[in-house]
């Protein structure tokens, strides 16, 4: 596609097949595959089909060097936080996210829930599902259902399981497994999360909130495609925060001593 732009020469030059490529690869742009020669250049003049191809790919290519700087300035917030021995976190690459089980299991479930005790339920996931100690890693995880929003369950800190991942759209990460990342919202790729509950140290809240942050306060990160958003709580009141945009802090707390 690019090097059919490239060739920046007179439309009329191109032939029918380049035209109807560019039709295919721009959003928004239909009804173009029968259309005869004059009638597909008249559609590509009236509805600006090279400069919303264009637009499209600046777009594109501006949204990959956003996220490979973010990628890049989350390591080093990962590396730095990393720095205190006696912190909680545990680093990205030490993550394996392994699907220990998968399938629908409703018994097995059901004794699984049975256990209070966290060492025998891991000796009986282990003897059900055929498991070895060592995969019992922090991040690694249980699916009990193949249905979306029940089933999970994570491996935590200290081998402990958790499971208070439902909501009404998807998968919530709770704060007992986000406490423990630098960049909670990329570390898990196989799970799709609807939202997180994050740290405030976590990347996310740092880089979008500038200046020193309450402790009373928590941090919700929502992954509607197009509408991300960090929505802050103190109490009952909320401060939404749009995806990529800094906020000062003073500017949230003056939103809250104004409610």
């Amino acid at each position: 596609m690019d090097k059919i732009i490239s060739q920046n020469k007179a439309l009329d030059k191109y032939t029918v097949s380049e035209m109807k490529t560019l039709c295919a690869n721009t959003l928004s742009v239909s009804g173009y595959a029968s259309l005869k020669k004059k009638e597909l250049y008249n559609k590509v003049i009236a509805e600006n089909v090279f400069e919303k191809y264009t637009n499209q790919q600046r777009i594109k290519n501006e949204e990959v060097k956003r996220k490979l700087e973010r990628a890049k300035n989350a390591k080093r917030h990962e590396e730095e936080m990393m720095k205190d021995t006696t912190s909680q976190f545990i680093k990205a690459s030490d993550i394996q996210e392994c699907e220990l089980v998968y399938g629908d299991y409703p018994d097995e479930c059901d004794i699984f829930y049975s256990v209070d005790d966290n060492k025998k339920r891991k000796e009986y996931i282990m003897s059900a599902f055929d498991l070895k100690d060592s995969d019992f890693k922090f991040g690694n995880y249980i699916c009990f259902s193949t249905y979306r929003q029940t089933g999970l369950v994570m491996i935590g800190k200290d081998e402990n399981f958790i499971d208070d991942f439902g909501c009404d759209y998807g998968y919530e990460l709770p704060y007992s497994i986000c406490k423990h990342l630098t960049d909670a919202v990329n570390t898990f790729k196989a799970l799709e999360f609807y939202s997180f509950n994050l740290d405030k140290n976590d990347y996310t809240v740092r880089s979008t909130i500038i200046g020193d942050l309450p402790d009373n306060w928590s941090y919700e990160y929502f992954t509607i495609p197009q509408e991300e958003e960090l929505v802050i709580k103190s109490g009952t009141d909320k401060f939404t925060c749009v995806a990529n945009t800094s906020y000062n802090v003073s500017d949230i707390i003056g939103h809250f001593n104004n409610k």
